[in-house]
């Protein structure tokens, strides 16, 4: 098969791909590796121990992960049309990239003449939408074509950093890849679920951070906490501004060197189960900011944070305040 050959395999995967077909599930997220989640787990956890706790503000917030937009039902058809028997050793791989896009990489080796053929098309939330595609001498498209030139930056490091299991994207966002109900048949449940989840909690880690840092330096400066006693503060409830009239009842402007936010962070879910709250004794410097973890490893951070409540991750200078 020649390259013009293959090129007409990946204008039948377009079309194809418009058919609604069965479903996929997404369980390797690979924007960071296991052992960099440690890191960022241990580098929160060794701020547990002071009072107040003296946490340093991430110099890179990784990309916040909420519940997925992907139509996984309408990718079924894209791995489909790529079985081509007269090129058995073809494949085609789906990335999920920011829960909002998904990659298509496109491989055959049918012949010499298309030992090297390479294919990429970037799709939105659904198979129908595509953004950008390179198909190698297909209808002399320029390469790394995108309908609209906000997804060029973003298509060209990936077309650059094929090799690298982020694609080049870094830290800054989250790459998942995705695989058929036969794919995951061999693969565990509990894994799957560990994976998702695992991003989620490096966001909330990350933002109590933050948080706690600016109420750090705001008490730090002599301020006093003002907030109603006994009263629990949601960030399901109230604006993300940072002049004390938000969620969190603390101006952080009125830090000399700055606000050290630019608005208030809320949980990744945000929802009756999954939100951050905060509590304080007007007055004085007594307070507690915590989160509920969804992953494995967070929950046994939340068992040894030295608060009173095992379920929930606790930070601040009275861990006792909310049950």
């Amino acid at each position: 098969m020649n390259n013009k050959g293959f090129a007409l395999i990946i204008l039948i995967v377009i079309i194809g791909s418009l058919v609604v077909g069965g479903g996929w599930y997404y369980i390797e997220r690979q924007s960071r590796a296991p052992s960099q989640a440690v890191t960022n787990v241990q580098s929160v956890s060794s701020s547990l121990d002071s009072s107040p706790p003296s946490v340093t503000i991430p110099t890179s917030t990784p990309k916040k992960v909420s519940a997925s937009k992907i139509n996984r039902d309408s990718f079924n058809q894209v791995l489909l049309t790529n079985k081509d028997p007269r090129c058995p050793s073809s494949r085609v791989e789906l990335y999920i990239i920011d829960d909002r896009m998904v990659l298509a990489d496109f491989a055959g080796v049918c012949s010499s003449e298309t030992s090297s053929t390479a294919s990429r098309i970037l799709y939105g939330e659904n198979s129908g939408k595509i953004l950008c595609m390179f198909i190698p001498q297909a209808f002399q498209l320029p390469a790394g074509s995108c309908a609209d030139s906000q997804h060029q930056a973003i298509f060209n490091t990936i077309m650059n950093n094929r090799d690298k299991p982020d694609f080049g994207l870094g830290p800054s966002h989250v790459v998942a890849k995705m695989f058929t109900n036969e794919e995951m048949e061999a693969r565990s449940v509990l894994v799957l679920d560990e994976v998702l989840t695992r991003g989620r909690d490096q966001n909330r880690l990350s933002d109590l951070s933050s948080i706690n840092s600016g109420v750090s330096l705001y008490l730090a400066e002599g301020y006093k906490l003002m907030c109603d006693e006994g009263r629990v503060y949601k960030s399901t409830s109230g604006s993300i501004s940072i002049d004390g009239s938000g969620w969190l009842p603390v101006d952080f402007r009125k830090i000399s060197v700055g606000a050290p936010l630019q608005n208030l962070e809320v949980d990744p879910m945000n929802d009756a189960e999954f939100y951050y709250s905060f509590a304080c004794i007007p007055g004085t410097n007594r307070y507690e900011l915590n989160m509920k973890p969804q992953s494995g490893i967070t929950k046994d951070l939340a068992m040894k944070d030295k608060g009173n409540n095992p379920n929930l991750y606790e930070v601040g200078t009275d861990r006792e305040l909310l049950k």
